[in-house]
């Protein structure tokens, strides 16, 4: 049995490889768990993804050195008692090392496959891996590990729910009215208000310690002055901006129309269709041929030939992905592929009117592309939704980044003091070494989660990212206080889905949404047989490292946790 020395030479490539290992890990981490923050403005279309990027490396840099300097606890969270590697420090530093590779390992191949999983749970896992591997399952807090697999269902759920209601909320004030600008301009200091009332509330209430907010009743002075202050800068400022921004975006929509000629085109259109009966638009001038003889009121459109061994007995309910195999050799009673849609039949009134959304067959999601914010809505939202894109990062950068950096603080912690005693001062300069990581890997990397969260689960726009984002950040809020496990990138998924499945109920993609789901489930034990493995070769480099470890019952903390007392 061995025991180690702080700034003992012969564990110092420990400490080294951890330092590189802990910043390809940050590197992970931005690439998918910070993309979550902006991955609804930039599909939105509110922000680039370059200056996303930006912000985003600002922001959570800024929150992690800011909200980040506390007590170094994230290996004492419940997973186990550190106290147990007392006489046996190089064991925690190897096994430390084991959590920070198994994480970045696994976080770098979800996001080549474009799936958000939580990084915090990564590190759990690994840390329970390399634990089991010394220890088995003593010492174990398997609490942890129920709350952890409760949050998977928690987490999205209760976070589409509150994201939907907001968003319902919207709806019915702002999106509906006649006058969405005016109805709108009346509550944008609400929505602001709530919006820096529930991030200020959350960073003050969550880092009190830090901030010496002991008191309740401080936090909520300084929340709600704090959004009384920024509601009242949006009745000045931003409602102003809001109606210039509104006429300027009307005008430049009209110039554009005018220069595409929209309106000569419709004219030439309808000129064309003069002395056809029962026809509506440049489709049908093109594709009358013959009337039913059944049914004096339809119109037969030829079938075209199909070049995919399909007969020509198609009907109204074919598939989208027929209208592919079409051959470009259609004859003159072809139909004009003016909306990428095969005509096979129109039942046309009396006034000329067909129901067409009944035979049409689109190659995309009608659905999908419907899903559009007006000009005054988008104009309400976009600012909106950068700002609460910010405070979700800031947010994200105090909590997630320092516990993923833990295995990190922890080495440090135990090579310059020679104990496993975690009562230490986390370093701003490790820190801020995260962050620095964290925004190459975003730069880098981040694009492919972004589009997952942005684009791929459902169409977003500035309202419906607003409240993705308010409500992700009020169920986290919520929750924390209220004693629920719950992980930020399953509420930024539980959101998206919640909130594109009430808005259109058809435009989520639920197949990718469940490849996702399954991916949380995995990520603890894949990190734990990652982290094991790992954690089973390594310790042979260890003097001593396979012998057979005593549980150090003259602790009375281990001792406790070994009867399962605690």
């Amino acid at each position: 049995m061995s025991h180690y020395y702080a700034g003992d030479s012969t564990v110092i490539w420990i400490v080294v490889i951890s330092f590189i290992v802990a910043f390809v890990l940050a590197m992970g981490l931005g690439a998918n768990d910070v993309a979550n923050s902006f991955g609804t403005s930039v599909g939105a279309g509110v922000l680039t993804l370059y200056q996303a990027c930006v912000v985003a490396a600002i922001f959570e840099t800024a929150g992690a050195i800011l909200l980040g300097y506390r007590v170094s606890d994230t290996i004492r969270k419940g997973i186990f008692d550190p106290l147990l590697y007392n006489g046996r420090d190089e064991l925690l530093l190897i096994g430390n090392l084991c959590a920070l590779s198994a994480s970045g390992i696994w976080l770098f191949t979800a996001t080549i496959l474009s799936v958000p999983v939580s990084a915090t749970h990564s590190i759990v896992g690994a840390t329970l891996g390399f634990h089991m591997v010394v220890y088995g399952g003593v010492g174990v807090n398997w609490n942890t590990v129920v709350a952890i697999v409760i949050s998977w269902f928690v987490s999205p759920v209760l976070s589409g729910f509150i994201s939907s209601c907001i968003y319902g909320l919207l709806y019915f004030s702002v999106i509906k009215r006649d006058d969405p600008l005016k109805w709108g301009i009346y509550t944008v200091p609400m929505w602001y208000f709530f919006l820096i009332f529930i991030n200020f509330f959350s960073i003050f209430y969550g880092s009190s310690v830090l901030f010496g907010f002991d008191e309740l009743w401080i936090v909520m002075v300084i929340s709600i002055g704090g959004g009384l202050v920024v509601a009242g800068f949006g009745f000045f400022f931003i409602i102003p901006w809001i109606k210039k921004r509104v006429y300027k975006l009307k005008k430049q929509e009209k110039l554009e129309k005018a220069e595409e000629g929209h309106t000569q085109i419709d004219q030439e259109q309808e000129t064309e269709l003069k002395g056809l009966p029962n026809a509506h638009n440049a489709g049908d001038a093109a594709s009358l041929e013959k009337k039913n003889p059944d049914d004096p009121d339809a119109i037969l459109v030829p079938e075209p030939p199909m070049t995919n061994g399909i007969g020509n007995g198609m009907t109204s309910g074919m598939t989208n992905g027929m209208s592919t195999g079409m051959s470009n050799g259609m004859g003159n009673g072809a139909v004009p592929d003016y909306d990428r849609a095969i005509m096979v039949e129109m039942t046309v009134n009396d006034e000329g009117e067909g129901n067409s959304d009944k035979w049409l067959v689109k190659k995309g999601s009608k659905e999908w592309d419907s899903v559009k914010d007006t000009t005054e809505v988008r104009a309400i939202c976009s600012p909106l939704q950068v700002v609460s894109a910010c405070f979700a990062a800031f947010s994200h950068g105090g909590n997630d980044v320092s516990n993923a950096i833990g295995p990190l603080i922890s080495i440090w912690t135990i090579f310059t003091t020679g104990s496993v005693d975690q009562e230490t001062l986390t370093p701003i300069w490790i820190l801020l070494y995260g962050g620095v990581g964290i925004s190459l890997g975003l730069f880098l990397f981040g694009r492919r989660v972004i589009k997952t969260i942005g684009e791929d689960l459902t169409p977003m726009t500035p309202s419906s990212g607003f409240c993705v984002e308010l409500g992700s950040a009020s169920t986290v809020l919520l929750a924390s206080n209220l004693g629920i496990p719950i992980s930020t990138t399953h509420c930024q998924v539980g959101s998206v889905c919640g909130v594109g499945w009430l808005r259109t109920r058809k435009a989520v993609d639920w197949p990718l949404f469940s490849g996702i789901f399954f991916a949380w489930v995995v990520t603890l034990p894949a990190t734990m047989m990652l982290s094991s493995g790992l954690m089973g070769f390594l310790q042979h480099v260890v003097p001593g490292g396979c012998e057979l470890v005593p549980i150090p019952l003259d602790n009375s903390t281990a001792m406790a946790t070994t009867l399962g007392l605690v």
